[in-house]
């Protein structure tokens, strides 16, 4: 009976700890983003057209270089469509780098991190613009965030800021660039390695 109440308190000073901090870590998320606007440039100068929500998955590597800043990589597969009728939905890559100014605290029990991720990279669309090649192009964000560690080697990651992806076209004699703005939402999971 004894042993229960030290293994939930070596259980408590755990969860809180500092070590937590300077570990490696990998995220699984689930993205989605809020509408928003596809435009366009060169032949499509002028264009702009409402996106629906667009949604996908993606998983993030992250390594502290000091207890205040992080980096790693990462990689996304989602979909995306124009708001008009008859139009279908189109997969999205991306693949980069991130770098992440970091606040690590605790509250009672429970080690907390809130911060501010800056994500930039390659991005490949699948939608072709009257061209024959699909789009490649580059993303970049920034999504202030909050991690709350459940345990000492599972957290639970909410982010909510702005994405951007642009995308570049060329074949047949035309060239077409696009580009979507849209508020976005990362809620998923991280685990300390």
């Amino acid at each position: 009976m004894s042993a229960s109440p030290a293994s939930a308190a070596e259980g408590d000073k755990m969860q809180s700890s500092e070590d937590v901090d300077m570990k490696m870590r990998i995220h699984t998320y689930l993205r989605l983003g809020f509408g928003g606007n596809f435009k366009g440039s060169k032949s499509l100068t002028n264009t702009s057209v409402k996106a629906s929500v667009s949604v996908g998955v993606a998983g993030r590597f992250e390594y502290p270089i000091l207890k205040y800043l992080t980096t790693g990589g990462g990689l996304s597969v989602w979909s995306a469509k124009f708001d008009v009728p008859g139009s279908k939905r189109k997969f999205a890559f991306d693949v980069g780098a991130f770098i992440k100014g970091r606040y690590p605290f605790s509250i009672k029990k429970y080690r907390l991190e809130a911060y501010v991720l800056l994500p930039v990279g390659f991005s490949l669309w699948t939608q072709q613009i009257g061209v024959d090649k699909n789009g490649a192009g580059y993303h970049l964000g920034l999504f202030p965030g909050m991690i709350m560690w459940v345990t000492s080697k599972v957290g639970v990651m909410f982010e909510l800021g702005w994405a951007r992806s642009g995308w570049k076209y060329k074949g047949g004699g035309q060239e077409a660039g696009l580009a979507l703005d849209q508020a976005a939402m990362n809620l998923g999971v991280t685990i300390s390695l």
